[in-house]
């Protein structure tokens, strides 16, 4: 029997595709030989499936239904599941960063597959009262995925019921990041993450954690000196990303009233004004590396944060570092405050950011 230009083709991609796929699910870089081996593993299933079309266009057998054809199917199926866990599994969770264990001063790590070209260490938020690491597992493998190694810390939390005897409020959460950053100027690193001194870091806050990372990297020092990075931190961390910010709480206020019981009381206490925790007010900080970077973003979707916060955040550090040095998208995004993480534009702008897009 005569076989068409069109059943070679099937033959052929039958063939080639399979091992495509594997290859282009990992790439190739540092782990090359593993790279490599799933190429040829994957051309397994390729040639069964050509004998399968061979087969079946010739008359001479049906496939589909034997244990030849499920043994394919399966075969797939775990070369696939191989390719994807060697290229992500190099996780490790709950680092401590503090002598005492504690699970909310531990840091998650997600490193590349091949070498990293920078660190981002993202803070998330939760209104300083809720969140955890392990709700960013998916970001955290997303963004590691462009050559960036994401570390995911812990932080303590504000209690949703304060009392006189049971409270933690402001700085508190920001020292707790702020250990962390220094933990890592000393931390000895993972099998694949050793040159951290030699490595850009960048910072990410969203929300609470916005809040957060400004307090540290602007100059607090005259109500928080506490908040105050070592040179060394202040010298590798190259840029600092906000997103879905809370920075000027006075207006926040003013937009939602009712957050003031909610959880702004329980994280800072109760006051007239806040105008102390506002970052948005703070100076410039000076040090070695006073030239940071800035990226803000704010989706014009969130409705549990205005864009106002944002817009009061850039003119601030615009006036303070300059246009060039600060950032902004704040009418691409058009996603819920907590979707904006794991929008393909944010992603994007991230990466473009840190430099590995």
């Amino acid at each position: 029997m005569a076989f068409t230009a069109s059943d070679i083709c099937k033959i052929i991609a039958a063939v080639i595709l399979p091992p495509l796929g594997v290859f282009f699910e990992r790439g190739c870089g540092a782990d090359l030989c593993i790279n490599i081996l799933l190429t040829i593993l994957g051309f397994i299933p390729g040639i069964i499936h050509a004998l399968y079309i061979i087969l079946n266009i010739s008359g001479l057998c049906a496939l589909n239904n034997t244990f030849l054809y499920k043994l394919c199917g399966l075969w797939l199926v775990v070369i696939s599941n191989l390719s994807f866990n060697l290229r992500m599994d190099d996780h490790h969770l709950n680092i401590p960063f503090t002598a005492k264990t504690d699970p909310l001063r531990s840091f998650d790590a997600y490193i590349p597959p091949d070498s990293p070209k920078a660190i981002l260490v993202f803070v998330h938020g939760g209104a300083w009262r809720s969140g955890d690491k392990a709700d960013h597992r998916t970001l955290a493998t997303k963004l590691a995925t462009s050559r960036t190694a994401v570390l995911v810390p812990n932080y303590r939390l504000s209690p949703s019921a304060p009392s006189s005897e049971i409270k933690f409020e402001h700085p508190a959460h920001a020292e707790d990041v702020l250990t962390f950053l220094t933990f890592l100027m000393q931390w000895e690193g993972l099998p694949r993450l050793r040159n951290i001194s030699e490595l850009p870091i960048f910072v990410m806050g969203h929300s609470a954690g916005a809040h957060i990372l400004s307090a540290i990297f602007l100059d607090s020092s005259a109500t928080t000196p506490t908040l105050t990075p070592s040179a060394e931190v202040a010298r590798l961390v190259h840029g600092v990303v906000l997103s879905e910010g809370i920075y000027d709480i006075d207006l926040l206020l003013k937009r939602f009233p009712t957050y003031r019981d909610w959880f702004i009381a329980a994280a800072f206490g109760e006051h007239e004004s806040y105008r102390d925790g506002s970052v948005s007010r703070l100076p410039r900080r000076s040090g070695p590396n006073d030239n940071l970077r800035w990226l803000v973003v704010h989706s014009k979707g969130d409705t549990l944060v205005d864009v106002a916060q944002s817009e009061a955040m850039r003119d601030h550090l615009r006036s303070l570092y300059g246009q060039d040095n600060v950032e902004t998208s704040l009418d691409a995004v058009a996603v819920e405050h907590d979707d904006v993480l794991l929008d393909p534009l944010f992603l994007h702008l991230v990466s473009k950011f840190v430099g590995v897009d």
